[in-house]
Protein backbone atom coordinates (compact mmCIF):
# COMPACT_ATOMS: atom_id res chain seq x y z
CA UNK A 1 0.00 0.00 0.00
CA UNK A 2 1.24 3.48 -0.84
CA UNK A 3 2.13 6.00 1.83
CA UNK A 4 -0.76 8.45 2.19
CA UNK A 5 1.78 11.29 2.19
CA UNK A 6 2.27 10.65 -1.51
CA UNK A 7 -1.38 11.29 -2.45
CA UNK A 8 -0.85 14.96 -3.27
CA UNK A 9 2.10 14.14 -5.54
CA UNK A 10 0.12 11.30 -7.14
CA UNK A 11 -2.82 13.62 -7.67
CA UNK A 12 -0.71 16.40 -9.16
CA UNK A 13 0.83 13.87 -11.58
CA UNK A 14 -2.67 13.55 -13.08
CA UNK A 15 -3.07 17.27 -13.76
CA UNK A 16 -2.81 16.82 -17.53
CA UNK A 17 -5.76 14.42 -17.64
CA UNK A 18 -9.16 15.40 -18.95
CA UNK A 19 -12.20 14.97 -16.77
CA UNK A 20 -12.89 15.19 -13.08
CA UNK A 21 -9.62 13.68 -11.86
CA UNK A 22 -7.59 16.15 -13.90
CA UNK A 23 -9.74 19.04 -12.68
CA UNK A 24 -9.22 18.03 -9.07
CA UNK A 25 -5.50 17.59 -9.67
CA UNK A 26 -5.19 21.05 -11.22
CA UNK A 27 -7.18 22.62 -8.40
CA UNK A 28 -5.02 20.92 -5.76
CA UNK A 29 -1.82 21.99 -7.52
CA UNK A 30 -3.00 25.60 -7.65
CA UNK A 31 -4.20 25.67 -4.01
CA UNK A 32 -1.44 26.76 -1.65
CA UNK A 33 -3.49 25.49 1.30
CA UNK A 34 -4.15 21.98 -0.06
CA UNK A 35 -3.03 19.50 2.62
CA UNK A 36 0.38 18.10 1.66
CA UNK A 37 -0.39 14.79 3.36
CA UNK A 38 -3.02 12.98 5.35
CA UNK A 39 -5.66 10.34 5.02
CA UNK A 40 -8.84 10.57 3.00
CA UNK A 41 -10.68 12.24 5.86
CA UNK A 42 -8.13 15.08 5.92
CA UNK A 43 -8.73 15.79 2.24
CA UNK A 44 -12.51 15.49 2.50
CA UNK A 45 -12.53 17.75 5.55
CA UNK A 46 -10.48 20.32 3.68
CA UNK A 47 -12.84 20.20 0.72
CA UNK A 48 -15.82 20.72 3.04
CA UNK A 49 -14.04 23.62 4.75
CA UNK A 50 -13.53 25.41 1.43
CA UNK A 51 -17.13 24.81 0.35
CA UNK A 52 -16.58 22.17 -2.30
CA UNK A 53 -19.73 20.29 -3.22
CA UNK A 54 -20.43 16.60 -2.75
CA UNK A 55 -19.46 15.88 -6.36
CA UNK A 56 -15.91 17.10 -5.64
CA UNK A 57 -15.78 14.96 -2.50
CA UNK A 58 -16.86 12.00 -4.62
CA UNK A 59 -14.09 12.66 -7.15
CA UNK A 60 -11.58 12.90 -4.31
CA UNK A 61 -12.80 9.61 -2.84
CA UNK A 62 -12.53 7.91 -6.24
CA UNK A 63 -9.03 9.35 -6.70
CA UNK A 64 -8.02 8.08 -3.25
CA UNK A 65 -9.26 4.60 -4.12
CA UNK A 66 -7.25 4.64 -7.38
CA UNK A 67 -4.22 5.90 -5.47
CA UNK A 68 -4.40 2.99 -3.01
CA UNK A 69 -5.16 0.36 -5.66
CA UNK A 70 -2.38 -2.15 -6.22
Amino acid sequence: MADSGDFTAWLEAHSEEEGALGSLARAAAADSHWPPSGDLQVYLGYLRDVGAGPEVESVCTQAWEKFLAP
